[in-house]
């Protein structure tokens, strides 16, 4: 859950709906998480690292809170994790969050796309 502007962002990945909703604080699941977009080609990388196993899932919603992308929904083992992403077919430019969200918790992060 992230505010921008007058406008909130909740995020339904993993059917986290309720979940979110419910809790105040922001519980990060990652750690050492880098974002590099690419800037004109439309593609990103990410790395990050988990402490525990889990299923997760990785998604891209605009700031309307619309899912725009399911980039992945699975067991996320515990360890370091790093993703390439060429997402120019399937987004225009624009500013975008990034949600990683498990039972644990969730990581959001602006996703700049400019192409």
């Amino acid at each position: 859950f992230t505010k921008e502007g007058n406008q909130e962002f909740t995020s339904d990945a993993l059917n986290f709906e309720n979940y979110l909703r419910g809790r105040n604080e922001f519980v990060d699941i990652t750690t050492n998480f880098k974002l590099f977009p690419m800037v004109c080609s439309g593609s990103f990388d990410v790395s990050f690292e988990t402490s525990e196993d889990g299923y997760a899932t990785i998604k891209i919603y605009d700031l309307k809170g619309r899912e725009m992308m399911d980039l992945f929904s699975g067991n996320l083992y515990a360890g370091i994790h790093c993703h390439h992403y060429c997402v120019q077919e399937e987004l225009k430019n624009g500013t975008y969050a990034y949600v990683i969200a498990s039972g644990k918790g969730y990581r959001v992060e602006r996703l700049i796309i400019q192409k």
